[in-house]
């Protein structure tokens, strides 16, 4: 069966000059439980509305006093409440579970208690959440009458009682248990959630709590910080423990008052110690690169030999750890030449494939710190770094490469670059005067040719005593545009020279240097041999008619026209050229029945086009100077018949 049970709270009941405030009513019954909430509607005399329900007012304008506003804040079904471990298949014997009541307990949550045959469950449940539930616990019991909860003034805590039938009395005698419950105390709440390893709210319940509760219990903020940092470190939670380290630390440090300097002191000398336990674990758990950025500059701060360890953990086992922390740490807390022997040493006893990326730069870093410029650019040198041309540039080192092995050593790196960075220097620190030599001595001809071309193309007057030198190793090297435009524009070099270069390039097999040759050549003024270039080794039928155009050599056109015979491609060429330039007869003539010439036709149709209106164009030049003529004659002749006139005299 069961019964219905009613529990009320209300203020008012434990203090009779209380005011009105919000009131629950636990009901419960055999199948199912509600708790209801009486919120006082506070209507003052002229019916307005006060208080929290200032937003309700329009709703609860004109109701007399001491109106309530009634919500149920949780309803709690007998499904939702089972026994842990009972199967999920019921046999016919079993018997549903039956609420016995329930009481506050706290200010969130509640307590039901729940029996099954003679078994008994107190359920902590939320009155707001709809959840399972957060703790229970159950009572076995025999030969049960009655039970029922009663709940001490004030919510918490509360009683279980139930009546127990004695078996040796003859007479039933009734007997009462109680089973006295409440919410734990703040350090009792600490020590349980330590103990299922919820380290992080037994430190928030802690710090929350009065300290003297926490020495009453033998419990303080710095042991419970301390276990806590201790169970991420047995765990093996080193990110985390990196992670919380200074927060714990600063909050459970005692003195937490610090009312003097005297205290003020002490309380950093403790800080001090407890950050140099954690940071020697972290150490020896060869974890330091996970502190290392967490670790105070400041309140506390640190010898110089301590910073400097850290950072030389860092050397080998995390570079980019370090690269950061270099960028932040100033450098008058640590030893920057200690630092930087251990980077040398570290990158000297490395095998290069070993060598990071991260230890080069953090080593150069060093360097800029110490002022040490030599080392670096020593360093990016043998290192073969891409920095050292920027380096070089932004500290104006120019003279500092000015060697036979720091050039060799930048065009190992990268000769195009290395030849822009020896170009942009002044003359004054890299005039070519001394760079030449210099790469005559190593004896790479590449090396020269990219260094005067590149100082060709930024000013050419700077090295015009090594032209001579610079077309040979453009026939050698190219490219073929640099080629053509110092012939263009250079002016310090023979053409029979550069002939001979050329023709003896070609010969190598380097290249035909067709284009360049025509160029030379017509510079000469070996018209035909030009022609001949372009016709029969480039095949450039428009470039030789072009060319023809430019020179205006009726010899060139002979040959054009001698080389259409056998060339239908140059033949339709002339004929679409127009009879400006070469004799359209002449053309027509060569056209034999087996020549496939495109668009013949109209071809045949513009020369004749072309002819009329030539032959308009001469006739009515002669008709107009015949006119001319004749009108003039018969002026002179007048002019003869005439008297004769005396010239005045002046």
């Amino acid at each position: 069966g069961g019964k219905l049970h009613v529990y009320w709270t209300d203020p008012s009941n434990f203090d009779p000059h209380a005011a009105a405030g919000t009131s629950k009513l636990y009901i419960t019954w055999p199948t199912s439980l509600k708790i209801v909430q009486f919120d006082p509607a506070d209507i003052d005399a002229r019916g307005q509305s006060r208080g929290e329900t200032q937003s309700r007012g329009n709703a609860l304008q004109g109701k007399p006093p001491g109106s309530y506003q009634v919500s149920v804040l949780r309803t709690v079904e007998r499904d939702e409440i089972s026994f842990s471990g009972t199967s999920a298949v019921r046999n016919e014997e079993d018997v549903d579970d039956v609420f016995l009541g329930a009481v506050p307990f706290g200010e969130e949550f509640f307590a039901a208690l729940v029996v099954r045959k003679l078994a008994f469950r107190l359920v902590l449940l939320s009155e707001k959440k709809k959840e399972a539930r957060i703790a229970s616990v159950t009572i076995p019991v025999t030969d049960v009458e009655d039970a029922g909860l009663v709940c001490i003034p004030g919510g918490d805590p509360f009683l279980v009682v139930w009546n127990r039938c004695d078996e040796n009395s003859a007479a039933i005698a009734r007997k009462e248990t109680l089973i006295y419950a409440r919410t734990l105390s703040a350090p009792e709440r600490v020590q349980w959630m330590m103990s299922q390893g919820r380290y992080s709210d037994a430190l928030a319940v802690a710090q929350a709590a009065p300290r003297g509760a926490l020495r009453a219990a033998d419990l303080s903020l710095e042991t419970v910080g301390e276990s806590y940092l201790k169970h991420l470190h047995q765990i093996g939670d080193h990110s985390s423990l990196a992670e919380i380290m200074k927060t714990v630390i600063d909050n459970t440090t005692p003195p937490f008052h610090a009312l003097s300097s005297k205290s003020e002191a002490e309380r950093g000398e403790n800080k001090r110690k407890r950050w140099k336990q954690w940071v020697e674990v972290f150490r020896k758990s060869k974890k330091v690169h996970l502190i290392a950025e967490k670790i105070p500059l400041s309140n506390p701060k640190f010898e110089t030999e301590f910073y400097g360890e850290v950072l030389i953990d860092l050397v080998r086992s995390s570079p980019e750890v370090m690269g950061k922390i270099l960028k932040v740490w100033p450098s008058d807390i640590y030893s920057v030449s200690t630092v930087t022997r251990e980077t040398e040493k570290a990158m000297a006893e490395a095998a290069d494939g070993a060598k990071s990326q991260g230890m080069q730069e953090n080593l150069l870093f060093l360097y800029a710190l110490g002022g040490r410029r030599d080392e670096t650019l020593n360093f990016l040198l043998k290192e073969r770094s891409p920095k050292v041309f920027d380096y070089v540039e932004d500290n104006q080192l120019y003279e500092a490469v000015r060697s036979e092995s720091s050039i060799r050593q930048l065009y190992e790196t990268d000769q195009s670059r290395a030849s822009t960075l020896l170009s942009r220097a002044e003359l004054s620190q890299l005039p070519p005067e001394a760079v030449v030599p210099i790469f005559e001595q190593i004896g790479e001809r590449r090396w020269l040719h990219s260094y005067l071309h590149t100082m060709f193309r930024k000013d050419r007057n700077a090295i015009v005593p090594y032209h001579k030198i610079l077309l040979p190793l453009y026939c050698e090297f190219g490219p073929s545009s640099g080629l053509i435009s110092f012939l263009k524009t250079s002016v310090s070099y023979s053409l029979d020279q550069a002939l001979a270069e050329l023709e003896k390039a070609k010969d190598s097999g380097k290249g035909s240097f067709a284009k360049e040759r025509v160029f030379v050549l017509s510079r000469i003024g070996d018209w035909n041999a030009a022609l001949k270039v372009l016709l029969h080794e480039m095949h450039d039928i428009p470039g030789a008619i072009d060319f023809a155009k430019k020179n205006n050599d009726p010899e060139l056109w002979d040959r054009l026209i001698e080389f259409s015979k056998s060339d239908v491609e140059t033949l339709t060429a002339l004929l679409e050229c127009g009879t400006g330039f070469v004799d359209p007869i002449s053309l027509v003539e060569i056209i034999t029945p087996e020549m496939e010439i495109p668009d013949l036709r109209d071809h045949i149709h513009r020369i004749l086009v072309d002819a009329a209106l030539e032959r308009s164009l001469r006739e009515g030049t002669a008709r107009a100077l015949d006119q001319d003529a004749r009108s003039m004659v018969l002026e002179l002749e007048a002019e003869m018949r005439g008297p004769l006139r005396q010239k005045p005299s002046i």
